[in-house]
């Protein structure tokens, strides 16, 4: 769940209000940096999986694709 905490601050106290529930975002906790905040705060980007697949579905790398082209 995003959550929204406003928070006062004031000379060297920092005082946090009430946390408002925003949205589910189904992040898995994880990882870190799964999201980012728009300058604005109206918006936010996130690395979401796909509904059904693992968390964790490895990553294929081909190095020296260019090599795979060439004819024999």
């Amino acid at each position: 769940m995003m959550t929204a905490l406003p928070v006062e601050a004031g000379g060297a106290d920092i005082r946090p209000g009430q946390p408002t529930p925003l949205f589910p975002t189904g992040l898995s906790h994880g990882r870190q940096r799964e999201y980012d905040v728009t300058p604005d705060g109206k918006r936010f980007l996130m690395v979401l999986t796909p509904s059904g697949s693992p968390a964790d579905t490895p990553i294929t790398v081909i190095v020296n694709w260019p090599k795979l082209l060439e004819r024999k």
